[in-house]
């Protein structure tokens, strides 16, 4: 209780507990994967499904494809689309760096996947809708620009396009005052 509100005493304390508990019920009653809080001896519990969150869908995700050759294509793809930096918003907790970097890593590790997909499937378009929603999350990573680069060089019939691509990135990392691609 102190930790919640430490200019109350205690035992004036237990209402506003109560009132907070009735009120986070009320909004977990309202998402769609409906988890709930149950009274336990002297405490509560938040009883929910396996992924509470976008961030939980997505580890959940990228642990399937790393334990299976095949990973679920249409759910990685839609969260690869849903995925935004900053991960807790404009927010800097202490505690979320290590998060940060680690799902970071991830996404470019699904990032890469999916190109490599659509490479082997031979679509360019969906591989450019990739590396441009990519571009505007970590324009800073200079070795996955690198390899569509080097991806875009080696698609049959598109060639040509690896300069333009380039060219591409130079003007968005100079608008970031990034070094450019060589």
């Amino acid at each position: 209780m102190k930790i919640f509100w430490p200019e109350i005493e205690e035992e004036r304390a237990i209402p506003n507990l109560y009132n907070t508990i009735y009120r986070v019920k009320q909004v977990l009653k309202k998402l769609p994967l409906s988890p709930k809080i149950q009274k336990i001896n002297e405490g509560y519990i938040l009883e929910a499904q396996r992924n509470l969150s976008d961030l939980g869908e997505f580890l959940e995700v990228m642990k399937q494809s790393k334990e299976n050759s095949d990973f679920p294509l249409e759910a990685s793809i839609s969260l690869f689309f849903s995925y935004a930096t900053p991960l807790f918003g404009d927010k800097d907790y202490f505690w979320s760096l290590h998060i940060e970097k680690y799902v970071a890593q991830e996404y470019g590790k699904l990032c890469h996947k999916l190109l490599l997909y659509y490479y082997e499937q031979n679509q360019l378009q969906k591989g450019e809708e990739i590396i441009q929603h990519y571009m505007t999350q970590y324009i800073e990573d200079e070795e996955m620009l690198r390899e569509w680069l080097k991806l875009v060089a080696h698609w049959q019939g598109y060639e040509e396009k690896s300069d333009e691509y380039r060219h591409r990135f130079n003007e968005k990392l100079a608008s970031a005052e990034l070094p450019l691609l060589e």
